[in-house]
């Protein structure tokens, strides 16, 4: 998979799983082994096809910004800068 354009979400990501587990699940609200679990019941429901136009956000960095909107209700704007995301 081709994550050229939200690289900076992807990275955040597992930088937090790999170097500090506290820190996924502060960032998170769950462990990261949870955080798997769940992605892949998720996965095929969330998943979009890349087309000419524009790549798709990978399910990780989806279901990463609605965790984060739903644990803390933090903005869309903010969400957007966090993840390197649209705001739509």
């Amino acid at each position: 998979m081709e994550l050229n354009f939200i690289c900076g979400g992807v990275n955040l990501l597992e930088k937090l799983k790999l170097e500090d587990g506290m820190g996924f699940r502060n960032f998170t609200r769950m462990n990261s082994s949870d955080f798997e679990e769940l992605l892949q019941m998720v996965d095929g429901k969330i998943s979009k096809c890349d087309t000419r136009f524009r790549e798709t956000i990978p399910a990780p960095i989806i279901l990463a910004v609605t965790i984060r909107f739903l644990a803390i209700g933090e903005s869309f704007t903010s969400l957007m800068y966090t993840f390197r995301i649209s705001m739509q």
